[in-house]
């Protein structure tokens, strides 16, 4: 059905569960017609395995007659029903991508936060135009930074993103702090509750298309009456929480470590990495942003290596946050680097504007095709 196109997960779940009970048979042309933009080979099996379910189904409701005298049986087969569109449905959006999903794909930033104007993103305003100019590009994701989960109609983006075949990367949290100064290690317990609720709706609204959420400056620092302990600790039992959130939607939650000058708590991917290890959840990943990991990593390449799997992101931005390739970083040996280590997720262009967005988006690209041979 044509409108199942642009639904969001839940409708497109409710109407396979009414397929699925009503009309078993059809769902097998559907599911192949649904899964065409996956590999040839997976769209098969899919569409196999759902069309031998459906027999199936078809088959116990005529042998057991529950079509029309049992409402118990045809309740508990509707149930069945909507597990199994869920599975399917979820399978589709993740084969929808094809073998993108085993490669290092690129990203670029759209903030729709008004106060961000002059930070690093490089669209800014209407979100739709933002994701239009990223595909019209070339990039294969977008990354957003909105002022809070419930100010993105999630039917309207998944209708963008589907229309320009671009995927959401990554969502950032900073709007908390910028424009509410919440912080997960705030001495004020409603702050920091306020922070984690926050952060929460961007970790489930982000989740449902798939992506992580950030965080970077709404980690906050120590000082000010607060011990470097105590505010580890609010720090630990914070991300305890979130992590299995993210997992809830089999995405990870990604921590950023910042520059000395944005926060006292970790500034390198090693200092990180060793306070994951800390956690109860294994599902927090890093994100390894190059501009703060030119100012405090002694080697950028060797840093990688060594936090491996521990990377879920990254922020492709030169020395001085222009686009790579504007400054003075190399990015050869830091795209070797994270092939080396298996690394198959976004590297996304989290920079200035500079010159002018299309200039920026257009440099990082090239910059990103030159550096993984694309």
């Amino acid at each position: 059905h044509p409108k199942l196109a642009t639904s969001s997960s839940t409708s497109i779940t409710l109407n396979l569960s009414l397929y699925f009970y009503f009309n078993p048979a059809f769902t097998g042309f559907y599911f192949f017609r649904f899964c065409l933009r996956g590999s040839e080979e997976e769209a098969f099996i899919l569409a196999l395995s759902e069309c031998v379910l459906s027999s199936a189904v078809e088959h116990f409701l005529h042998t057991e007659g529950v079509a029309g005298s049992n409402p118990a049986a045809r309740t508990i087969l509707l149930l069945l029903a909507y597990r199994v569109a869920t599975l399917f449905s979820n399978l589709a959006s993740h084969l929808s991508e094809g073998s993108k999903n085993h490669m290092i794909r690129s990203a670029i930033t759209v903030s729709i936060v008004p106060e961000s104007m002059g930070g690093p993103f490089v669209y800014h305003g209407d979100l739709e135009t933002g994701i239009a100019a990223a595909a019209a590009t070339g990039f294969d994701g977008v990354e957003i930074f909105p002022s809070h989960a419930n100010d993105i109609n999630g039917f309207l983006l998944r209708g963008w993103l589907q229309k320009h075949s671009i995927q959401l990367a990554a969502m950032g949290t900073g709007a908390g702090w910028l424009t509410r100064r919440l912080r997960l290690t705030d001495p004020d317990h409603s702050v920091r509750a306020a922070a984690q609720d926050f952060i929460g709706g961007i970790v489930d609204f982000a989740g449902g298309f798939g992506a992580p959420a950030i965080i970077g400056s709404m980690q906050g620092r120590h000082g000010d009456g607060v011990s470097r302990d105590q505010a580890l600790d609010w720090l630990r039992m914070e991300l305890n929480q979130l992590g299995p959130r993210a997992h809830a939607h089999g995405v990870p939650l990604l921590y950023e470590p910042l520059n000395r000058y944005e926060t006292n708590l970790f500034n390198t991917l090693s200092e990180a990495s060793d306070f994951l290890e800390t956690l109860n959840t294994r599902n927090v990943k890093l994100l390894a942003d190059l501009f703060h990991m030119n100012m405090e990593e002694v080697d950028m390449a060797e840093s990688i290596r060594k936090a491996g799997h521990r990377i879920g992101h990254v922020h492709f931005a030169d020395s001085n946050r222009r686009a790579m390739g504007f400054g003075h970083t190399p990015a050869k040996p830091i795209a070797q680097a994270l092939m080396d280590v298996g690394y198959e997720g976004f590297v996304s262009g989290e920079i200035f504007p500079w010159p002018d967005p299309q200039t920026a988006a257009a440099k990082t690209l090239e910059s990103f095709r030159t550096a993984f041979c694309r």
